[in-house]
């Protein structure tokens, strides 16, 4: 029975992790962050296999030669020091941020870790090869059929494998509270939810049994955990210029209305000026370039600010903007002086672009909460209806 539990666990992870790693392949998304995560579904595997054969190692059902041993624990190492470090690097391209340096520290810093890595691989070899004794080895970890026990530098494993998931733990805690990452508060909670699940495994993992593969069990959850994140973000995220899409603001504004009044909160609806002329008179590529370039600026005013941006369609945007006024008064002029500074921010782009074009955007508002039974739709009605007014004719 204990075999069949130590197996059958094991299998089923690398299953899921299997199923996951083709479903990235098949749909030949080419982003960064999801080439990484396949990488790290790589690692997940390889940790989950060799913590599978170990298990068996160690409760005695294998007997395999010595020197096979402690190659199978050095690949097991090795996994599981590369998830870490693999994970490490998909969370700093999730929040877009360089918590290590560049690209040429992270290669140095790869390069060092392989070549630490090597060395103490050869020395575990050596050791393998002219001492048999299992208690006088100083690798990471040391199983063998019947006996179980750790090396007197299995701190540095530790180390490799805990520490990269704490920093990122720490910063995803630290970005998911600041202000200034308001608008992408969505991307830190899949990240703090896989490192608690990491931390919870790791501590049964040591006060029920080590033989139980129980962290790779908790490592596969996090996967489809992470997963499932991304997938819904890609369905809620707009392609070209990765703000949120239509279909996550409807979901957001029913989120703010259930809330009611515990919270005073404005939409703010603009598109470009004159847009199409830019697709008519430098091309839909340039035209492309031009929204993304309107996104950036957006997103970059929405710091520091109870702000959120989606794309609503074609050059329109939305912005959820919640404000802290005591009366509507003191709501409406601090919303206008959010786009007033949107408004700088394209004036500064314009003045420095050397683009032959200007962008510029026109942009409408209404507070929800203003007229009896608020909706959704009435809320964008009165917003859209402001915009055309800003734009200096009426919407019939």
């Amino acid at each position: 029975m204990t075999y069949w539990i130590i197996c059958d666990m094991p299998i089923l992870c690398l299953a899921i992790d299997i199923f996951m790693i083709i479903r990235i392949s098949l749909s030949k998304d080419d982003e960064q962050e999801m080439i990484i995560l396949k990488r790290v579904l790589l690692f997940v595997a390889f940790f989950t296999a060799f913590d599978c054969i170990l298990s068996l190692l160690e409760i005695g059902p294998l007997n395999l030669p010595f020197i096979c041993i402690y190659l199978i624990n050095i690949l097991y190492n090795v996994a599981g020091s590369c998830l870490a470090l693999s994970f490490f690097r998909y969370s700093q391209v999730v929040f877009g941020i360089e918590t290590v340096g560049g690209r040429k520290k992270r290669k140095k810093t790869s390069a060092t870790m392989v070549a630490i890595g090597a060395v103490l691989s050869a020395y575990a070899l050596a050791v393998a090869i002219f001492d048999t004794c299992a208690y006088k080895t100083d690798w990471f970890l040391v199983r063998m059929p019947g006996t179980f026990d750790y090396g007197t530098l299995d701190v540095l494993w530790y180390v490799a494998v805990y520490m990269p998931m704490l920093v990122i733990m720490y910063y995803a805690i630290k970005y998911f509270f600041d202000r200034k990452h308001f608008s992408n508060r969505e991307k830190y909670v899949p990240i703090i939810v896989f490192c608690t699940i990491i931390a919870i495994m790791a501590i049964l993992q040591l006060t029920i049994n080590d033989s139980y593969p129980i962290i790779p069990m908790g490592i596969t959850m996090g996967m489809v955990f992470l997963f499932i994140s991304n997938s819904e973000t890609k369905i809620s995220h707009d392609e070209l210029t990765r703000t949120e899409n239509r279909r996550q603001l409807y979901r957001d504004m029913e989120a703010l209305i259930e809330r009611g009044n515990r919270v005073s909160w404005y939409l703010l609806m603009m598109d470009g000026d004159k847009f199409k002329l830019i697709n008519d008179g430098y091309g839909h590529s340039e035209g492309d370039r031009a929204l993304v370039k309107m996104a950036d600026i957006l997103k970059v005013s929405c710091r520091k600010q109870d702000a959120k941006i989606y794309r609503f369609g074609g050059d329109e945007f939305v912005i959820l903007k919640e404000t802290s006024g005591a009366s509507k008064e003191e709501c409406d002029r601090e919303v206008e002086e959010f786009c007033q500074k949107i408004r700088n921010r394209f004036d500064e782009y314009n003045a420095s672009s050397g683009k032959t074009y200007k962008l510029m955007v026109s942009i409408g508002y209404a507070k929800f909460g203003e007229v009896e039974n608020d909706t959704t739709r009435l809320l964008i009605n009165r917003a859209d209806k402001m915009l055309y007014k800003a734009k200096g004719y009426d919407k019939l």
